[in-house]
C-alpha cells in the first residue's frame, strides 16, 4: 500500500500533516479492532492479522517520509556531540519501537477478540440458567478449579468404563452359561452336596484369575470318585464336559481380562453385577454433571477474569494511544533541532531512555501474554466441549 492509498483510506488529502495522521489513523485502528472484536469470526483471524500489520506498515512508510522530508541539518559546531549521540539512539531504536508498537496492537487485538468471545458464552450461560431457574449463586476458587480438572477426567474415565463393561455383557452372558453347564456336569457327577465345593473353589479361581488353582481343581474333580448310581458312559461324558467347560471358561476369561475387571482386580462373572457396576457410573456421572452445571458460568467468568488480567498486565505500562504518541515524540525528535537543554534532557529522560526500557523489557512479553491468553481460550474451549458433551448424555444430573 503506498502512501497516497493509505491517507485515501483515512479521507485525508496528500499534504497532511503529522498530527492530522497521527489523530486520524489512531481512530481509524481503534474503529477496526472494535469492530472485528465485535463481531468475532475465528476464520477471518488472518485476514485481520494481515489488515492491522499492513496498515502499520502503511503508517511508519508515512512517518519515515516525513522525517526525510522535515529533518534538520545543523551545522556541526551548533549541535553539541551528547545531542547529536541521543538522536542517533533514536534513530538506531525506531524500528525496534515500530515493531514493539505493531506486536503491541496485534495482541490487544486477540486480547480483544478473546474477551468478546468468553463474554458472549457467559451470556448464553446466563439465559441458560434463567430458562432452567437454576442455581446461578456459585462462586469461583481454587477448590472448584481443582474440583472441575478432577471430574472432567473422572467423567472421561467413568464414560470409558461403562463403553467397557457394556462390551463385557456378551462375553458375561456367554461365561454364565458355561459356569451353570459346569454346575449341572458337577452335580450330575457327584451330587449336588459333594459338588458344591468344586463349584465354589473353581467360581472363586476365575473370578481372581488363579489359574493355577484352575488346573488344581480340575485335576480333583477328575481324579474324585463318582456318583455310584452313575453309569460309566454317562461319567466319562460328564467328566470330559467339566474338563472341556473349565478349558474354555478359562481361555474366554484369560482373553478378556481387561474388559471383565473389577475394581479390586478380580473379574465380573455375572451380568447383574456388571449392570449394577454400570448403574453406580451412571450415578457417580450424575453427580459430576450437576457440579459441572452449577459452576460453568463461574468457570468461565474466572477465565474472562484471566484474559482482563492479561490486558491488565499488556497495558500496565502503555496503551496504544501512550506509545503512538511516544512514537511520534521520538520522530519529532529527530528531524527536529533540539538547542535547549531542558528540552534535551526531556526527550533523552522521557522519550529515548523509555523507549529503550520498553525494547529491553516488556517488548519481549508481549509473546509471553498472546501465547497464555491463547492457552486460556483453548482451556476454555476444552472444557466447554466437554460440558456440551456432558450436558448432551442422558444422566440427571445430581448435586
Amino acid at each position: 500500500m503506498d502512501t497516497t492509498e493509505f491517507l485515501q483510506q483515512m479521507e485525508l488529502p496528500t499534504d497532511a500533516t503529522l498530527d492530522a495522521v497521527e489523530e486520524a489513523f489512531i481512530v481509524h485502528i481503534k474503529a477496526r479492532l472494535q469492530t472485528s472484536a465485535e463481531n468475532y469470526a475465528e476464520s477471518e483471524l488472518q485476514t485481520e492479522e494481515k489488515w492491522l500489520r499492513g496498515q502499520f506498515a502503511a503508517y511508519f512508510i508515512f512517518t519515515g517520509d516525513w522525517i526525510i522530508k522535515n529533518k534538520y541539518m545543523p551545522e556541526t559546531a551548533k549541535e553539541a556531540m551528547h545531542v547529536k549521540k541521543i538522536k542517533e539512539d533514536a534513530e538506531s531504536a525506531q524500528e525496534d519501537l515500530q515493531k514493539y508498537i505493531t506486536e503491541f496492537a496485534s495482541v490487544y487485538m486477540h486480547l480483544g477478540r478473546f474477551t468478546v468471545l468468553l463474554r458472549d458464552e457467559i451470556k448464553g450461560e446466563e439465559k441458560r440458567k434463567a430458562s432452567m431457574n437454576a442455581n446461578t449463586n456459585a462462586r469461583w476458587s481454587a477448590d472448584v478449579g481443582m474440583m472441575i480438572n478432577r471430574y472432567r477426567k473422572e467423567k472421561d474415565e467413568r464414560l470409558g468404563n461403562i463403553h467397557r463393561l457394556k462390551s463385557a455383557i456378551p462375553v458375561i452372558e456367554h461365561m454364565e452359561a458355561n459356569i451353570t453347564a459346569l454346575t449341572e456336569a458337577l452335580v450330575g457327577l457327584f451330587g449336588k452336596d459333594k459338588a458344591s465345593p468344586f463349584i465354589r473353589s473353581l467360581t472363586a479361581a476365575f473370578r481372581t484369575l488363579d489359574y493355577e488353582k484352575i488346573k488344581r481343581t480340575t485335576r480333583n474333580v477328575l481324579e474324585t470318585k463318582k456318583r455310584f448310581t452313575l453309569d460309566q458312559n454317562s461319567a466319562k461324558k460328564l467328566y470330559d464336559d467339566v474338563k472341556n467347560i473349565v478349558q474354555k471358561t478359562a481361555h474366554l476369561i484369560h482373553e478378556n481380562e481387561k474388559t471383565l475387571e473389577a475394581p479390586d482386580k478380580k473379574v465380573y462373572l455375572k451380568t447383574i453385577e456388571i449392570k449394577a457396576a454400570i448403574q453406580s457410573d451412571i450415578k457417580d456421572l450424575g453427580k459430576i454433571k450437576g457440579y459441572l452445571s452449577k459452576y460453568h458460568g463461574p468457570y468461565m467468568q474466572h477465565k474472562l477474569n484471566a484474559i482482563n488480567h492479561l490486558k491488565e498486565k499488556l497495558m500496565v505500562i502503555n496503551t496504544f494511544e501512550s506509545l503512538m504518541v511516544l512514537y511520534k515524540r521520538m520522530i519529532i525528535g529527530i528531524a527536529s533541532p533540539l538547542s535547549d537543554i531542558k528540552e534535551i534532557r526531556l526527550y533523552e529522560s522521557e522519550v529515548v531512555n523509555h523507549v529503550q526500557y520498553l525494547l529491553q523489557g516488556h517488548f519481549k512479553e508481549l509473546p509471553n501474554i498472546l501465547l497464555r491468553g491463547e492457552e486460556t481460550v483453548q482451556e476454555f474451549r476444552d472444557t466447554r466441549k466437554d460440558f456440551a458433551a456432558m450436558e448432551a448424555l442422558p444422566i440427571e444430573a445430581t448435586e
